[in-house]
């Protein structure tokens, strides 16, 4: 009788112990999902946030990065009158223009709203709550809009991707949308200031005018560049989301709860001599690591498939928010910065990337390469990554703030670097001397500002790429912060 007491106790606990290795292995990232993330609807438009707005008034321009500008909606109404095109009970006609007509009509009165990525034109209008049929809309994107002040008939598109420019007008040109951005125009006329002036590049400097045409430089350079002497970007206090070198105990805990559910019981904890912390389920099966740079990480094995498909991208989007809100405080300036994927033998992966503003300029973060302080990876339709920085903003910081530069004083300031940089990409062509630093000005393609992440300071800056070079100047000394080149 002992020994069958013995083998039905054997049988018991053998039971027990499958079953427990079953829940942990198998159910537990389920679970974790179920209790963890929200199950409200998460409304994708909060998240496609434009970088910037362009109002021009002709021979005068003004870029907006914030969705406000003294008490004006600019979000609200460029989306009024968005949704009041599309939404009108007509069919659409679309051509293609070129890139010539694209920049003849930024110089008239409109309105130029800029992404910060390009979005499949299909996803663009399903985030707006659009299911528009037009004809040979395959692999387009949509990275700008451009609305005319005096045309309410069509609006312009502008494909970065494909390089491409295209006309989207209605058939029946009698009807007009119940919304246009007339009104948000004038108040904004009405309100603009000197300061917040931009001319193009070419109306500056006269390159045309200048004698660079010997140097097969035939084309205009419409890069809007600021006036105003007055640039008064202040220096911000952040401090990192999660502190290691303090007594961090509960507040990691409550991070990983978030990431494992409730119940760490199963899960292994270890702290390293720098501090970094790890949590791991299982034989690795899911990982929380937070870094003493104030980065927290989760990394997940995919699924054993072999189908080889991506996620599509909204549903991917929505599954990356639900992730990111719930590792941390969610911040109203969360939005998505890039998208990208790539193939390999095995798996499609999607990457998603994630920002936040302040006073709507984007944050960069040096130490990745995307400049991004949130990336999202699916392998296949799996998600695999979840990586986070997220420092938070305290309070000015004005005790270094030097005096503010104008834009020709930093150029001037920086004009040695610039011809270095120029003039070991012309190798094809001999360049003058006196010449070298308007070929550089001339070949300049980008010009935005950023907030730099540098230590415990967010420090305003100005992001310049010329050629192949890319430049971080400190606006609060007027020198090169960072640069670097592209690869070959």
């Amino acid at each position: 009788m002992k020994e069958f007491f013995k083998s039905v106790l054997l049988m018991v606990l053998t039971l027990s112990t499958m079953t427990m290795t079953y829940w942990i292995f198998s159910d537990a990232d389920s679970t974790v999902e179920d209790k963890q993330i929200s199950t409200e609807a998460i409304d994708l438009i909060d998240y496609i946030r434009p970088q910037n707005y362009i109002f021009s008034f002709g021979d005068l321009f003004i870029k907006l990065y914030d969705d406000t500008y003294e008490n004006i909606e600019v979000r609200e109404g460029y989306e009024a009158s968005l949704t009041s095109f599309l939404s009108s009970p007509t069919e659409f006609g679309m051509n293609q223009i070129t890139e010539q007509i694209w920049q003849v009509e930024t110089q008239k009165k409109s309105l130029q709203v800029n992404y910060p990525l390009s979005l499949e034109i299909d996803d663009f209008l399903r985030i707006y709550n659009f299911n528009m049929q037009t004809a040979n809309t395959d692999g387009m994107h949509v990275t700008s809009v451009l609305f005319m002040l005096n045309h309410e008939d069509y609006i312009y598109l502008y494909d970065q991707v494909a390089g491409n420019y295209y006309k989207l007008y209605y058939y029946d040109d009698s009807l007009v949308p119940d919304s246009w951005i007339t009104d948000m125009f004038e108040r904004v006329d009405e309100t603009k200031s000197y300061n917040d002036g931009y001319r193009t590049m070419e109306s500056r400097y006269n390159f045309l005018m200048a004698g660079l045409a010997d140097y097969d430089l035939k084309t205009a350079n419409l890069l809007l560049t600021p006036i105003s002497t007055q640039i008064n970007y202040p220096k911000y206090n952040i401090i990192q989301e999660v502190d290691l070198g303090a007594d961090n105990s509960s507040q990691l805990d409550s991070y990983a709860a978030a990431v494992f559910g409730d119940d760490l019981n199963f899960v292994k904890k270890s702290i390293y001599s720098d501090t970094s912390t790890i949590f791991m389920l299982g034989y690795g099966d899911k990982i929380f690591k937070a870094t003493n740079d104030g980065s927290l990480e989760v990394t997940m094995k995919p699924k054993d498939t072999l189908q080889k498909k991506s996620i599509g991208f909204l549903d991917g989007m929505e599954l990356a928010l639900r992730e990111v809100l719930n590792l941390g405080l969610p911040s109203d300036t969360l939005y998505l910065s890039g998208y990208y994927q790539s193939e390999s033998r095995s798996a499609i992966e999607s990457v998603y990337l994630f920002n936040y503003s302040k006073n709507g300029i984007p944050l960069y973060d040096p130490d990745r390469q995307t400049g991004a302080l949130i990336e999202v990876r699916f392998s296949n339709k799996d998600m695999v990554k979840i990586k986070k920085r997220a420092p938070i903003i305290t309070s000015e910081k004005l005790s270094n703030f030097q005096s503010v530069k104008s834009f020709s004083s930093i150029i001037q300031r920086n004009r040695i670097s610039f011809e270095k940089a120029i003039e070991q990409e012309t190798l094809g062509f001999e360049v003058e001397k006196e010449d070298l630093l308007q070929m550089a000005l001339h070949n300049m393609e980008t010009l935005s500002l950023k907030y730099y992440v540098k230590g415990d300071t967010l420090i305003p800056v100005w992001y310049i790429k010329i050629g192949k070079t890319h430049y971080f100047i400190d606006l609060t000394s007027g020198l090169v912060l960072n640069q670097y080149q592209d690869e070959e």
